[in-house]
C-alpha cells in the first residue's frame, strides 16, 4: 500500500454519489471514532463534489481528496458546516492524523476501484497492508469490500454461484467485537458480506490466529 495503492473517496460509477457518501463517511467515522462529526464530514463532501463537478452528466465525476476536505474545514470556519465548533475541531484533528499515518495512500482524488481495476479486467489482486496502523487496515478493508457490496446491493445483483472471493489473512482484529461495535448498527462491511454475500456472489475466507467470541 505504501508504494502503489491510492484510495480516494470515489465509489462505483453505478452507485449515486448521495448513496456512496453515506457509506464512505460512515466507514471513515467508525474507524476514526468520528460518530458526532460524521454529518459534518458528509456535508463537506457533498459541497465539494458539487463545486468540483458543475456539469457532472458530461464527465467522469471528480471527487474531493481527504486533504482537500481538511483544507475546506480549516479555512471555511468552524461553524460553517456544523452547528458546534467542537465537531469541526474533532474532524480537523482526526483528518490530520489519518493523512499523517497513511502517507500517500489516501492522498488522492479518484483512486483504486475493485470492479474497474480488478474484476472487469479479469485479474486477481493481492494487497499487502504490512506496517499500517490497525484502524487504517480496517478502513481499507471496509472500502475494498464495500465498493463491491454497495454496488451489488444497489443494482439488486443476484447470482447462483460465487464469482468474487476475498481472502483475508491475519484477520483477528477485523472480526473482534470491538471492530463491530464501532458501527452504529453493529455490522461492518465484512459482516454484511458474510450475511448477504451468498446471493450477491461474494465469499470470504478469513485467517485468524485464535478463535474469539
Amino acid at each position: 500500500v505504501h508504494n502503489n495503492l491510492r484510495l480516494g473517496l470515489d465509489g462505483p460509477s453505478d452507485v449515486p454519489p448521495v448513496i456512496w457518501i453515506n457509506h464512505i463517511t460512515t466507514w471513515l467515522a467508525a474507524r476514526l471514532g468520528l460518530v458526532i462529526s460524521r454529518t459534518t464530514l458528509a456535508k463537506i463532501v457533498h459541497w465539494a463534489l458539487a463545486l468540483l463537478n458543475p456539469n457532472p452528466e458530461n464527465q467522469e465525476i471528480l471527487w474531493p481528496s481527504l486533504r482537500l476536505i481538511l483544507e475546506i474545514v480549516l479555512y471555511a470556519g468552524l461553524t460553517c458546516f456544523s452547528s458546534k465548533a467542537d465537531y469541526s475541531k474533532t474532524l480537523i484533528q482526526l483528518l490530520e492524523s489519518i493523512l499523517q499515518d497513511s502517507g500517500s495512500l489516501l492522498d488522492c482524488s479518484n483512486g483504486f476501484l475493485v470492479q474497474r481495476d480488478v474484476i472487469s479486467a479479469g485479474k486477481n489482486c493481492v494487497i499487502d497492508v504490512s506496517n499500517l496502523p490497525d484502524y487504517l487496515r480496517h478502513y481499507l478493508m471496509d472500502c475494498l469490500i464495500g465498493q463491491v457490496l454497495v454496488s451489488r446491493l444497489h443494482n439488486r445483483h443476484k447470482v447462483d454461484r460465487t464469482d468474487i472471493m476475498y481472502c483475508i489473512d491475519e484477520g483477528d482484529l477485523l472480526v473482534c467485537r470491538e471492530s463491530e461495535n464501532a458501527f452504529p448498527n453493529g455490522l461492518s462491511p465484512l459482516s454484511l458480506m458474510a450475511r448477504l454475500g451468498r446471493e450477491l456472489g461474494l465469499q470470504s475466507t478469513i485467517g485468524v490466529s485464535g478463535l474469539q467470541n
